[in-house]
């Protein structure tokens, strides 16, 4: 018969690999909405964003640079709680400095240039562009700040877990 600890952390470890597969299928859920509801929008309402590869392009270095930033913050952490709040916490900071929650040419001068400090302002510039007849030679700048940003923190990121797992 295994002690008490030895079956805590056996149900601990088949609740969190349990929590793990769920996270797995509410993204994948997530992603099917999303692409439902885009295919919706072209289909229904005749809705267009422009060029198809330069928004391919684009939205690939978003979630590339989007994955390095999590893979650098959650390096910092040490448990899944304080991951999943550090994340939420970078995400949002970045978000309101790069003006998804308002334009921040409506704001002082130094908001603009605080907002190239956020790849949210290289993404929402560059869907401006191609949304009003942009190619990916118009917004090959902002791809390339978002790939250079992805590789960037997700480097790092990936130097500090391996220094964590050696430590």
């Amino acid at each position: 018969m295994a002690p008490i600890g030895e079956f805590e952390d056996m149900v601990n470890a088949r609740a969190a690999r349990g929590l793990r597969e769920a996270n797995s299928e509410a993204a994948r859920y997530r992603t099917f909405l999303l692409i439902l509801t885009s295919g919706m929008f072209l289909l229904l309402l005749g809705a267009t964003w422009g060029d198809p590869v330069a928004l391919i392009a684009l939205v690939l270095s978003a979630a590339l640079a989007a994955t390095g930033i999590s893979l650098l913050t959650v390096a910092f952490t040490r448990n899944e709680e304080q991951a999943g709040s550090a994340i939420t916490i970078v995400s949002l900071t970045l978000a309101v400095i790069g003006g998804s929650f308002f334009p921040t040419t409506q704001g002082p001068e130094f908001m603009s240039q605080l907002s190239l400090l956020a790849p949210h302002a290289w993404f929402l510039d560059a869907v401006n562009d191609i949304s009003t007849g942009g190619d990916l030679g118009s917004s090959i700048g902002s791809v390339i700040v978002l790939l250079a940003v992805g590789l960037v923190t997700g480097g790092l990121g990936l130097l500090r877990a391996k220094r964590m797992v050696l430590a």
